[in-house]
């Protein structure tokens, strides 16, 4: 039955974030013979959730990068491809995205058109800020003073283009509605945590990428922290562990890959004091960091117990999953080991 609800739980997690449905901007579908596709994600591979009659109304919309407007339509949340929608109420502005999917730069044009003026050259990864839907596939926004439209398609809310289809949390925090999610890029990974107020409103967002991609995975985030001060916590292998408060984004503190290395594919537990216990697939084994970010403890228990898959805090202590604690003749036995939760102490070493 545990198996069966983790799957589920599982399953769950991997559906995509939505932003929240309040006050935003209304549209009608345009530039269609019959219908456009709603689909799950930012993606024109994604699932179609609805056909979406040519005329008709979709409302709670919001920028979401990658040539999509975020919208609801009969009640369903999802994505509508931008030059299919015709904004008739602007949401408020004063988002930023960045310039992605071009080789030097994009057209900041004097209006939402392709055949208008140029107004000025924004190089990739350039942040153009008070973006705003426009229509016709285009963004209202601003660059280096200057106000103008450009393709939506050359746009994200990711400064490392990550279309974020992958939720890893989606939690209350101090007041905030926190997301979690994870996402592959062009050259790796990358994690974001991004707080809503309660009325869909962004209130701040956090993001960590790697450059690299391997058979594991390189990003984690979870909540954590305790009641007077809830964190967020980013990791991104080769930065380290970031602690952020939940409240304000501000970075609470950093653990460096360089201080220690955490690894791919991390598994984690959180303590009522807010400690975290932490460890990577491949290693190391459990480290203990306290909610202040002091490194309270690193795990041994020997070269014959490695491949953590999973972290619990129990009345016991900390106890650890491992596919291998051990050897019967040349078969690798998986098991649990137990570790003293002030010290890491292995307690018990307990073969499957």
């Amino acid at each position: 039955m545990k198996r069966i609800l983790a799957i589920l739980l599982c399953l769950l997690l991997l559906l995509p974030a939505l932003p929240a449905l309040g006050a935003g901007a209304r549209g009608r579908v345009v530039n269609c013979e019959e219908w456009v596709s709603l689909r799950a994600a930012p993606d024109t591979s994604a699932e179609r959730l609805a056909k979406v009659p040519l005329g008709a109304e979709v409302t709670d919309c919001a920028l979401a990068g990658n040539g999509f407007v975020a919208c609801a339509y009969a009640g369903q949340a999802g994505y509508i491809l931008a030059e299919y929608i015709a904004v008739e109420q602007s949401a408020a502005s004063g988002a930023s995205m960045y310039v992605v999917n071009c080789e030097e730069w994009v057209s900041l044009r004097a209006a939402p058109d392709t055949s208008a003026e140029r107004l000025a050259k924004v190089p990739l990864g350039a942040e153009v800020t008070d973006c705003a839907l426009a229509g016709n596939g285009f963004v209202a926004c601003a660059y280096a003073g200057q106000a103008g439209y450009i393709l939506g398609d050359y746009l994200s809310d990711s400064r490392v283009g990550g279309s974020y289809t992958r939720v890893l949390a989606d939690d209350q925090l101090a007041g905030l509605r926190i997301v979690i999610e994870a996402s592959e890029t062009a050259k790796g990974e990358a994690v974001r945590a991004t707080a809503y107020a309660e009325d869909g409103a962004l209130i701040w967002r956090q993001e960590l990428a790697t450059e690299q991609r391997t058979e594991l995975t390189l990003v984690d985030g979870f909540p954590g922290g305790v009641e007077k001060r809830p964190l967020v916590y980013l990791y991104a292998m080769g930065d380290g562990l970031t602690a952020y408060d939940a409240a304000s984004g501000e970075a609470a503190w950093r653990v460096p890959t360089d201080a220690v290395n955490l690894g791919g594919s991390i598994t984690h537990a959180v303590d009522a004091d807010g400690t975290i216990y932490v460890g990577g697939y491949y290693g190391p084994e459990p480290v203990a960091i306290s909610s202040a970010g002091e490194v309270l403890w690193q795990a041994y228990t020997g070269n014959d117990v490695f491949w953590l898959t999973d972290l619990q805090v129990t009345s016991e202590g900390v106890l650890a999953a491992y596919d291998v604690v051990g050897f019967e003749g040349s078969n690798m036995c998986p098991g649990t080991v137990l570790y003293d939760r002030e010290t890491g102490e292995t307690l018990e070493v307990i073969e499957e």
